[in-house]
């Protein structure tokens, strides 16, 4: 149930990031700075949600192989 919770925690902080990125002007200079920390943020909760995704397979297989 936590990695449940967790996977859907990465998801809404993706989703927020996306829609702040969406809100800044790539054409703005002063919105370099934010829009290079949006997607630094997009990328590390991307690599998180990967993590989680693979963990959750795995337990899968692991419980469909009987190896837990």
């Amino acid at each position: 149930m936590g990695d449940k919770n967790k996977k859907e925690t990465i998801q809404e902080k993706l989703n927020f990031f996306y829609d702040k990125l969406l809100e800044l002007d790539e054409t703005e200079p002063e919105d370099y700075e934010c829009i290079t920390y949006i997607k630094e943020q997009i990328g590390y909760y991307k690599k998180e949600l990967l993590k989680e995704e693979e963990r959750e397979f795995f337990s899968n297989m692991n419980k469909l192989f009987g190896i837990e």
